[in-house]
């Protein structure tokens, strides 16, 4: 089988997993915000949100360091990992008991759920980072498939766990219900541990070492970009915790449920260029036009992947956020009495309101409005913008992250990955000063324009250092066709997106979208940007 072919078969399984698990973390998602209200389910985001700032530093970039070290095949396979989880073990220690301490000193989660709950999710993270390292050795085997397989029997362990409290323990308390829902990643995650191990073990012996010239040396490589990737995930996370500090709890909930799917999108590129991360650097150290042409490759497989994301999530916004939540999470006229209940028009809305009992979970609190949540003539009824506003702004960040992960790759592969250093530096202070701008004033609505902003400007940054350091051959042409073929797939699903909504409303997705991908798909193919030559080259055994 050809290196490319290899890659590329690796990262269909991982796209595959992670398409599993993303249908699987939307059913959870829909489950959890129909059962929380938006202001608890806030705190439910933000804890975790908080402990992923701490995990990110136990993470250190040890994992891309680890398969870039197996490529260059200097050392054992099973060293480097033994000696990379010695390190990442001491780094989950250090990092997560510091942020269960951290909780503790923050005023706004005094007496939250937040502060009752910090434990279980750092004990969960750690799984998960530990799982996460010895999949390092079957991501250099390009084995990525038996790592997905125990991720997706993980969630559904997960999500079996989530339904079970919601349908059929359903606490009245939400105090107990939401420490169940953080049971189900705990134990879910013991789960992914165990198999991961198992199928480790398979291709490498698993151990601790700790070579302390060796150790040095690796943490060392893995600094820049243990520092690049803290940076990087700084100004992913900071608009969540800034949120919960300047805002309230409901503002972070509506924000929550776009972000957590654009982070379930976002894995997908990271999968395809960890598989290429080995090629990437062994094609820099001995041959650098196939490394440029392999960056070419990847730079048309990224943006085929990112246009109609974007595009088609940006018209379709509104569909997509009631499938994956609830409709307290979308844009409209809501009854004060029962957020759950929402309309597009004011007057069916202050007529039907009246009538609509109050339910105390989900009660909406009038106190505070702003940008977001305005008061209107009539006191049973508030609007609010909701998630499907975000999400739309978070899409056109995402498309940009999509592309701006090929040159940070890139970086790593040249052993230039201190340059990641400086840009995501940049883009956490450009990050921190507009959200403190635009959150106070324009609550998550500014936090996704600050995002969507912060991943154009980390793009520039790392094209600017890609081109710095080697030749780069960007298809230009085919760059602009691939656009063009998303933007008329869009005028068409936005052509029929209203008959198609008067008919079955919001399950029209279910049209909508294989129309959206058959009319992207003829276009890719009549525009020529994948030829027969390219498929037979992509099928073609060495």
């Amino acid at each position: 089988m050809s290196r490319l072919k290899s890659i590329l078969s690796n990262t269909f399984w991982q796209i595959l997993g992670r398409v599993t698990t993303a249908i699987l973390g939307v059913v959870s998602i829909k489950i959890i915000t129909n059962y929380l209200p938006t202001e608890i389910y806030g705190q439910y985001t933000t804890i975790y949100e908080f402990i992923g700032f701490f995990a990110i530093a136990a993470d250190f970039g040890l994992y891309t360091i680890g398969v870039r070290e197996m490529a260059k095949k200097e050392k054992p396979e099973s060293e480097i990992l033994a000696n990379i989880l010695s390190i990442r073990l001491f780094l989950i220690a250090a990092c997560l008991v510091a942020a269960g301490v951290a909780v503790q000193l923050i005023p706004q989660y005094q007496n939250t759920f937040i502060e009752q709950g910090i434990w279980i999710v750092a004990m969960t993270t750690a799984l998960a980072l530990l799982s996460g390292t010895l999949s390092s050795i079957l991501q250099y085997k390009l084995k990525m498939k038996f790592a997905n397989f125990a991720i997706i029997l993980s969630r559904i362990i997960s999500v079996g766990y989530v339904a079970y409290t919601v349908f059929i323990l359903n606490p009245a308390d939400l105090q107990m219900g939401f420490t169940h829902l953080l049971y189900a990643g705990f134990f879910a995650n013991i789960f992914l541990l165990l198999c991961t191990y198992y199928f480790a073990k398979q291709h490498a012996s698993i151990y601790l070492d700790f070579n302390f010239k060796y150790t040095k040396e690796l943490i060392k490589k893995a600094l820049p970009y243990g520092l690049a990737l803290i940076l990087s995930t700084i100004y992913f996370k900071l608009d969540i915790i800034l949120l919960s500090l300047l805002k309230n709890y409901h503002q972070v909930g509506v924000y929550a449920v776009p972000l957590k799917l654009m982070e379930i999108l976002s894995v997908i590129p990271v999968f395809l260029l960890n598989s290429a991360l080995p090629a990437l650097t062994e094609h820099y150290h001995h041959n650098l036009e196939k490394f440029n042409q392999t960056i070419a490759k990847l730079w048309i497989f990224l943006k085929l992947l990112a246009a109609p994301i974007m595009i088609g999530g940006i018209i379709l916004g509104f569909p997509i956020t009631f499938v994956i939540s609830n409709p307290q999470f979308l844009s409209g006229y809501h009854c004060v009495n029962n957020i759950q209940v929402v309309y597009q028009s004011f007057n069916e809305a202050e007529q039907k309101c009246a009538e609509t009992k109050i339910n105390q979970n989900f009660k909406y609190n009038t106190n505070n409005f702003n940008w977001t949540e305005r008061a209107t003539d009539s006191p049973q009824v508030v609007y609010l913008l909701g998630s499907d506003i975000a999400l739309k702004l978070i899409l056109v960040g995402m498309f940009f992250s999509y592309l701006n992960s090929l040159f940070s790759f890139s970086l790593v592969a040249a052993d230039q990955q201190s340059k990641l250093i400086i840009i995501n530096g940049i883009g956490v202070i450009f990050n921190f000063i507009t959200n403190i701008i635009f959150i106070p004033k324009y609550g998550f609505v500014g936090a996704a324009i600050t995002t969507a902003l912060s991943e154009i400007l980390i793009l520039g940054g790392t094209y600017f250092y890609a081109k710095k350091y080697f030749k780069l051959n960007i298809p230009i042409f085919k760059s602009f066709k691939i656009l063009l073929a998303a933007i008329i797939m869009g005028i068409v699903v936005w052509l029929l997106n209203g008959p198609t909504y008067n008919l079955i409303q919001t399950f029209n997705l279910i049209i909508l979208v294989p129309i959206g991908a058959i009319t992207y798909g003829l276009l890719i193919y009549l525009f020529k940007v994948i030829t027969h030559d390219d498929l037979r080259q992509l099928l073609k055994k060495s």
